[in-house]
């Protein structure tokens, strides 16, 4: 059952060497990893993601699969309420966020569902 409840949410920015995560609203403002160090950054934060469980500060969108780097453009297929907990089972770190000058590395996960809230 998480596997279908699962799909590909929206982690956040980087900068360019994909070591600093960059603060976003949409992004790392609106989760929580169990393990604080994640947000630290580092040369192999990206490796270190797979197997993390974080929590849901706000409701996040989840999207369907699709091919590297264009997560954004892909089906929505559910809301992911706040406070919910998963598990992230891959990365995609392949796209850019088309709207900055920066064209800044953009973080997808794919997460597993653990609990979300019953309100």
């Amino acid at each position: 059952m998480a596997v279908t409840r699962g799909g590909w949410i929206f982690l956040g920015r980087m900068d360019k060497d994909k070591t600093t995560w960059l603060p976003t609203d949409a992004g790392t403002r609106t989760i929580v990893f169990e393990d604080a160090t994640i947000m630290d950054g580092g040369p192999d934060v990206l490796k270190k993601l797979v197997g993390k469980c974080l929590q849901t500060l706000k409701d996040k969108s989840v999207r369907v699969d699709s091919p590297p780097g264009t997560k954004v453009m892909a089906t929505w297929k559910r809301s992911l309420p706040r406070q919910s907990r998963v598990r992230i089972v891959d990365v995609d770190s392949a796209g850019v966020d088309e709207a900055t000058v920066s064209k800044y590395p953009v973080i997808w996960a794919k997460v597993e569902v653990l609990s979300e809230p019953r309100y």
